[in-house]
């Protein structure tokens, strides 16, 4: 599948170059003009456990390639993620600008229908107002957009292992042709045909992949949840180290 990732931060470099590596047509764009220099010359801006191995691989295999023209990325995919920032704002709400951004230049570029994938962690409630900034007229074109959402859940020093060997992969679908697109996306991983480039070949999984369906807004919740529970075990685990020095 032919497949665009808009932003080439952490996020978005993992998910485009991994996405690649199973197999997809993958096509990134980012507005840093140097990064995309990097990337274009095969420097990878971030260190990432077996990521140079991935892009280097997919490089080769032309599966990968980078962009700073954003409209010629849109219209490429028949999928788009949106991978970029959403940095919090003085008051302390995300700043969501950088999507706002995005959902514009997808509505005015792209040429033919689009599922979007916002793919950045956002507040609840952000992928409906993405589906209403793409559903506003422009210049009378009648292009069919849909909208779902799909949050990572990559540790760093390991996002790589995490994409391939994921316990869930949570979609926010509103309609059955979104889950049926995204589940063929994923299908490399839920079926194990992919090559493994930590493993070196072709592996099993560890556990069952769960292919978690829900609501747009439910993804974007459950995605909070996770980060909130994880500080949550660390703060106790602090807690109870603190305990065990005072006893002793």
């Amino acid at each position: 599948m032919r497949l665009t990732v808009i932003g080439c931060g952490y996020v978005g470099l993992v998910t485009g170059a991994c996405l690649a590596e199973a197999g997809h047509e993958v096509i990134c764009t980012d507005v840093d003009t140097k990064r995309i220099a990097s990337l274009q010359a095969g420097e990878v801006p971030i260190y990432e456990e077996h990521l140079d191995h991935v892009l280097r691989s997919t490089r080769k295999a032309r599966r990968i390639s980078f962009t700073t023209d954003a409209g010629e990325a849109i219209r490429a995919g028949e999928a788009i993620f949106i991978c970029v920032g959403t940095p919090p704002k003085d008051d302390g709400d995300a700043d969501l600008s950088a999507i706002d951004h995005v959902a514009r230049q997808i509505r005015e570029e792209a040429r033919s229908p689009k599922l979007v994938i916002e793919k950045s962690t956002v507040p609840v409630g952000t992928g409906i107002e993405v589906r209403r900034v793409l559903g506003e007229s422009q210049g009378g074109q009648k292009i069919k957009f849909r909208v779902a959402s799909n949050p990572e859940f990559l540790r760093e020093g390991t996002a790589v292992y995490d994409f391939f060997h994921p316990d869930r992969i949570v979609v926010g679908v509103d309609d059955e042709e979104s889950a049926a697109q995204l589940r063929a996306i994923y299908k490399p991983i839920l079926e194990r045909t992919f090559y493994c480039p930590v493993h070196g070949g072709k592996c099993a999984a560890e556990h069952g992949v769960q292919f978690v369906e829900t609501t747009i807004n439910s993804a974007e919740l459950i995605k909070h949840a996770s980060n909130s529970f994880l500080a949550l075990k660390i703060s106790y685990a602090n807690v109870i180290a603190d305990l065990c020095e005072k006893m002793g």
